[in-house]
């Protein structure tokens, strides 16, 4: 069958469906209307010989690695800057958060299981450990106003108590656990003999292992009334 031109008044192109070239075809397919206006195509970052880019929505020249990596992208990077695109992408959640929450709350009610593996999974890269050990090293230096010994660890530990509880003298388990998993009551805790939140410090002068069922049950209790109780 021979192709005819565009049935769209003034347009000479091959016409490929319902009358119409590719370019009126497309409009009717995204926007209803072959003869719909397209919205002004944005502007295009310009790359500069001295490895700057300007950027193609605040138009300010940054470096190159203001610009997020992405593999199909001119010179592996976007058009628009990282502050201009979180400010974009910020904007478009805050329009659709409630959607975008219900959705995910939907997908995660149906599959809790998948949810979980893919937590454990994102949860034991080292990236991740080691932000967790940030985030705790952190909170110990602003409770304990910077009165903190490095290399305390389960580990270290663990080579000069050795394997039983400092309270209750059990054998406590030494294992990494995962989100969502029980924790045994034998498991081994770094216990802090005069309480954090009492003043005490994390120091080497000032920690133990205890399993986590004496943890538990000292809490912030100072130890000369803990071993009255015991």
């Amino acid at each position: 069958m021979a192709q005819g031109t565009c049935s769209i008044a003034g347009c000479d192109k091959t016409a490929v469906g319902r009358g119409w070239c590719p370019a009126h075809w497309y409009r009717w397919s995204k926007y209803g209307d072959p003869q719909a206006d397209r919205p002004l195509r944005r502007a295009r970052a310009i790359d500069h010989d001295d490895t700057t880019r300007t950027c193609s929505r605040c138009e300010m020249r940054k470096p190159l690695d203001e610009f997020d990596k992405v593999a199909n992208a001119t010179l592996g990077r976007r058009s628009d800057c990282k502050t201009c695109r979180s400010e974009m992408m910020k904007a478009r959640y805050a329009a659709k958060r409630d959607e975008i929450r219900g959705k995910m709350a939907a997908r995660h009610a149906a599959h809790p299981e998948e949810r979980r593996a893919t937590d454990r999974k994102r949860n034991a890269l080292p990236h991740r450990r080691e932000r967790a050990d940030l985030r705790s090293a952190r909170r110990r230096a602003r409770v304990t106003g910077g009165r903190v010994d490095a290399g305390v660890t389960r580990a270290n530990l663990r080579k000069q108590y050795g394997d039983q509880c400092f309270y209750c003298g059990v054998v406590m388990a030494f294992v990494r656990l995962s989100r969502g998993t029980p924790w045994p009551e034998n498991l081994a805790t770094i216990e802090h003999v005069h309480p954090i939140s009492l003043g005490g410090t994390h120091t080497w002068d000032n920690v133990v292992l205890a399993c986590w069922s004496c943890n538990c049950r000292k809490r912030h209790t100072p130890l000369a009334e803990w071993l009255e109780r015991k």
